[in-house]
Formats: structure tokens, C-alpha cells, sequence
């Protein structure tokens, strides 16, 4: 996270401009097991790994999930 510019309006509410990448979803395994995930994702796309990983993340089953995209517009309804 980058701190951009201060303003003098005194806002009390931080909100994102842009980003980069997806966050890693919940009780993936912590770091190890995020990069593992991504790994799956990248090299076995056709793999029963792949498959479990698509089915927890709630993924149809030729659903991509893609580690390097990032939705302004799901940021910005939270």
C-alpha cells in the first residue's frame, strides 16, 4: 500500500485507486500455501489438485482463477 497524497478536506476513510493482483483467499495455507495454489492453477490446469481448488474457491469446473487480476469495481462495493 502507497500513500499517494494527504488532503486538506481531513477525510477519515482511506479507498483504493488501483491495484495489483487477487488476494489470496481465505485459509488458503498462508503464504506457502497461496504460492502452492498459484502454481496448481498455472502448471495443472487439468489436475483432480485443480479441481479441489476450484471447487473450495467455489469455481464452475472449466472456471479459470487467475492470480494476476484485479477488479477495481469488487474493491470499491466493499
Amino acid at each position: 500500500m502507497t500513500l499517494e497524497k494527504i488532503f486538506d478536506d481531513k477525510r477519515k476513510e482511506a479507498f483504493c485507486l488501483s491495484g495489483k493482483g487477487n488476494c489470496p483467499p481465505e485459509d488458503c495455507g498462508g503464504p506457502y500455501g497461496y504460492e502452492d495454489m498459484k502454481n496448481i492453477f498455472q502448471t495443472m490446469p487439468d489436475s483432480k489438485a485443480t479441481d479441489k481448488y476450484r471447487d473450495w474457491l467455489g469455481l464452475d469446473k472449466d472456471e479459470i482463477w487467475d492470480s494476476t487480476t484485479f477488479n477495481i469495481d469488487k474493491i470499491l462495493q466493499t
